[in-house]
């Protein structure tokens, strides 16, 4: 309440009770004098009690008249400093709701000594403790961890940047600095949380405080990082776009002069055939096997650019994987490979278009395969996992590092000597065109394990 205003309710008092006090007397002398004084004469007749009449006339009309003036103006004091009390209580109700569930974390600090005044709930939170372990703690010994430039720090604050101690916390205090400033502090569970924190200075009295508001950076760093993440693949993948655009325009545009090459060559071998001896005749067959390899690639480049047409019905993911394994069983014997099937006796079915999945496990299985020049076992089993087909082709090949993990599904990205490194993109591309999903597990010299979730029937 302002002084101002304080003064007005003394004024107001004043003359209300000079008012009530003239008011009181003209009703004492018009009203209620006349049966008074006839009660007086009754206790007092006669004139030798007339200066006794008068004195108790006189003390009963001064203790009337103070009595109910100051009845009535104690009252309305009363009332008024009822009424303020209930709004400053209101008000201060309204301030600590508004204090205690805000976002952020909330410490008054004696300007002087540092020390908590008052703390709310968030920041609480934030450091794990309780609001009576916090007040009338120097605000410099709580945990705060290193700053955002990656300084190190002895856990009470001070931090060390290559030019010696520097408590970072105090002088951001002693900056009286309304700007924000990126710090970190470790919480309960020991891990360092990124905090925004800015500082404002609060006169009361003969007192300065300071308020300090510490806001949780955590939430928006990791947007800030999937953000960025994001715009990396965009980019990322706009790049594959283009180039896979180019390579299958090339491809188009090559497909059929090498088709003309292959039945030039194959005509050719014809005509020569009985002509020439086979040691010679090797050569068109080199030409063709060549040609046919050309052919093949193009095939493949122009395969993963066109868009995938999925006509998906219910399928037995055991008898697709039995016609995979069937149709790469040549390979599979050239390279001394062990196969095991692991499928349950009941069906697993999934919705599935039967050729371009057949296609997309070939890719796979046939790179399981290739991991294993010198032999080794593969492994294919199915099961149905919470609702789902899962298949996994397992090897026991040279396995990958986890930055060829990262890259597998790159179009273009190939650890072979000979090979586009459009086989497992195109099949991750296959699956995720069924709603499923594909995963790697594997490490170096330790075998691969590739794991495909695929939609029920349902």
């Amino acid at each position: 309440m302002s002084k101002q205003r304080n003064l007005y309710i003394v004024f107001f008092f004043t003359a209300l009770t000079v008012v009530l006090t003239v008011v009181v007397v003209m009703a004492w002398e018009k009203i209620l004098m006349p049966p008074f004084y006839s009660l007086i004469e009754t206790y007092y007749p006669g004139d030798a009690n007339s200066v006794a009449r008068w004195r108790t006339q006189q003390r009963f009309e001064h203790i009337f008249i103070s009595t109910v003036v100051d009845v009535i103006v104690v009252t309305l004091l009363l009332r008024l400093v009822g009424r303020q009390q209930r709004k400053l209580a209101a008000s201060e109700e309204r301030y600590r709701a508004i204090f205690e569930h805000a976002n952020d974390g909330i410490v008054i600090v004696s300007s002087e000594s540092r020390t908590i005044i008052e703390v709310n709930n968030k920041f609480c939170e934030l450091f794990g403790c309780r609001p009576p372990e916090l007040i009338g703690q120097d605000i410099r010994t709580l945990a705060w961890g290193a700053t955002a430039d990656g300084a190190g720090s002895d856990g009470n604050g001070a931090t060390s940047d290559g030019g010696g101690s520097v408590d970072t916390l105090a002088a951001f205090l002693d900056a009286n600095s309304c700007a924000d400033q990126e710090l970190s502090i470790r919480t309960s569970a020991g891990a360092m949380l990124p905090v925004s924190v800015s500082c404002s200075t609060l006169s009361m009295d003969e007192d300065r405080l300071l308020v300090l508001l510490v806001r949780d950076w955590s939430i928006r760093k990791r947007l800030e990082a999937e953000k960025e993440e994001m715009q990396r693949q965009l980019f990322h993948n706009e790049k594959i776009s283009a180039l896979g655009r180019v390579a299958a325009q090339v491809a188009h545009e090559v497909k059929n002069p090498l088709t003309g090459l292959l039945l030039y060559a194959m005509h050719l071998k014809s005509k020569l055939s009985g002509k020439l001896p086979e040691n010679e005749l090797v050569l068109c067959d080199r030409i063709i096997n060549s040609v046919n390899h050309l052919v093949g690639t193009t095939e493949q480049i122009l395969s993963f650019a066109r868009p995938v047409t999925l006509a998906p019905r219910p399928l037995d993911l055991n008898g697709v994987v039995r016609k995979v394994v069937q149709l790469l069983q040549p390979q599979i014997n050239a390279y001394r490979i062990e196969e095991r099937l692991e499928l349950p006796d009941t069906e697993v079915i999934a919705l599935l278009d039967e050729t371009s999945i057949t296609s997309a496990l070939i890719n796979l299985t046939l790179n399981s395969i290739q991991s294993m020049p010198e032999g080794g076992r593969l492994t294919v089993k199915t099961s149905r996992v919470n609702g789902t087909s899962q298949l996994t082709i397992a090897d026991t090949g040279c396995g990958m590092t986890a930055e060829q993990i990262e890259k597998v599904f790159e179009p273009f990205y190939t650890t072979k000597s000979q090979g586009l490194g459009l086989g497992m993109p195109y099949a991750k591309k296959v699956i995720e065109q069924h709603h499923g999903e594909i995963h790697i597990e594997s490490r170096r010299d330790a075998g691969t394990q590739i794991i495909i979730e695929l939609p029920s029937e349902k």
